[in-house]
């Protein structure tokens, strides 16, 4: 819909409630591309000015909640969003897949096309199995690669995101001191990633499990599962 903010000579406020918002729509109505995650989000928006020429600040909150959509995360947590200062700062909190848990902050700057606008910020991953992430993954209809089914274990994420909205890029090291391999032997394994929603690349990874050490580097296309990369062996 449309309407008219008209700033008067003292301070002005606009609160809105929103519902059954699907982002994907909403970056469709801008010609944006659709982002990795998929939720349906409700929650309310604020805006509010001192003065006519003072700037505008903004503060949004919202619960996001999963929507089920194919090559997806579908997510569910919380998040808050403020501008202020011609700048935006979101504190989140989500479970990806219901299988993992994602949380962090990041900043950007206001810009007239927001989705294009640079941002950064940490991000830390808590993985309680990793072998229900993949099944999960797959189930959704992202083709993690079936060579990786069976591996079962936590594991631990210190990222940070970067790229934009409309191409989010998520890097760091993931690494877990207790995994198990499929033949059930214990194992620990490191990697360092690049993740930009058409390719998860390990750039670096290790892997140690009794009798046998590997290390090299691998990517997976998302939408292919399609694994290469190249490794070293010692025994």
């Amino acid at each position: 819909g449309r309407f008219t903010y008209e700033i008067g000579l003292g301070t002005s406020e606009l609160t809105a409630q929103f519902r059954d918002l699907d982002l994907d729509v909403a970056l469709a109505a801008y010609d944006q591309e659709p982002v990795t995650f998929a939720a349906w989000q409700r929650g309310s928006l604020t805006l509010r000015r001192e003065t006519p020429r003072a700037p505008i600040t903004m503060r949004a909150s919202g619960v996001s909640t999963a929507l089920l959509r194919a090559d997806r995360v579908a997510v569910t947590g919380t998040w808050t969003a403020t501008l202020q200062n011609e700048r935006w700062f979101a504190e989140h909190d989500h479970r990806l897949l219901d299988v993992a848990r994602a949380y962090g902050t990041v900043a950007w700057p206001a810009a007239e096309d927001s989705t294009r606008a640079l941002l950064n910020g940490p991000l830390t991953l808590d993985i309680a199995d990793v072998g229900a992430v993949v099944s999960a993954a797959r189930r959704s209809g992202i083709n993690v690669s079936e060579s990786l089914a069976g591996v079962t274990g936590p594991a631990d994420g210190t990222l940070a995101m970067s790229g934009s909205i409309a191409r989010l890029v998520i890097s760091g090291r993931v690494e877990s001191g207790a995994l198990a391999l499929p033949t059930g032997a214990p194992a620990t394994a490191l990697a360092d990633i690049v993740y930009d929603g058409d390719t998860l690349r390990a750039t670096r990874f290790e892997l140690d499990t009794p009798g046998l050490r590997m290390s090299g580097d691998a990517s997976m296309g998302m939408t292919s599962g399609r694994l290469t990369g190249a490794f070293a062996a010692d025994a």
